[in-house]
């Protein structure tokens, strides 16, 4: 679980992510540690508070690879302008002529 990390990488405090969940920072140090149970609700709750997704809190470290700078730059991509987005991304998959 990276709840920890993420957290750091976004440069949140125990206080304030704790805050924004609506629980204290004992209990979100608790459940960082593995020491404490989380539920569904709550971790997706961290994820959003957080700008990723559930998946990312259990199973990437955002400072081993370039997954969170990529998911930074979709949220700041305008909706209207994703799916332009895509097809360059897209290009990229295409062998080179």
């Amino acid at each position: 679980m990276f709840i920890r990390e993420w957290r750091q990488y976004r440069s949140m405090s125990l206080d304030k992510l704790g805050g924004e969940i609506g629980v204290s920072k004992g209990v979100l140090s608790e459940i960082e540690r593995g020491k404490r149970r989380y539920n569904q609700d709550q971790l997706e709750a961290i994820a959003k508070a957080l700008h990723c997704t559930p998946g990312d809190l259990l199973d990437r470290d955002p400072n081993s690879n370039k997954t969170a700078e990529i998911v930074d730059i979709w949220d700041h991509i305008p909706t209207g302008r994703r799916e332009q987005a895509i097809e360059v991304l897209r290009t990229f998959t295409k062998p080179a002529s």
